[in-house]
């Protein structure tokens, strides 16, 4: 049984890294709850995240963690700058 754990908990893990090259990644809030998503949609401080399965979730920029927020941040500039053709 606990060999049958060990290689369950390791394909667990290359199946998330592999989505994560795919734009997946968790996400927090202030109070440590997490969700595995990726975001399909920003609009005005409002997010829509997709998991795995396909359950979308819907949340703001606020509700988010300090890091998740700096994250969203930096991806505005990244794409603002190459929206702007400068990068």
């Amino acid at each position: 049984i606990k060999q049958g754990v060990l290689v369950a908990g390791e394909r667990h893990r290359e199946w998330k890294e592999g989505l994560r090259k795919r734009g997946y990644r968790t996400w927090r809030d202030p109070r440590g709850r997490t969700i595995f998503a990726k975001l399909v949609r920003y609009h005005e401080g409002e997010l829509l995240l997709v998991e795995p399965d396909g359950s979308r979730a819907r949340t703001k920029v606020k509700h988010l963690s300090p890091n998740d927020q700096d994250w969203v941040a930096a991806q505005k500039r990244a794409r603002e700058i190459r929206a702007g053709g400068r990068g």
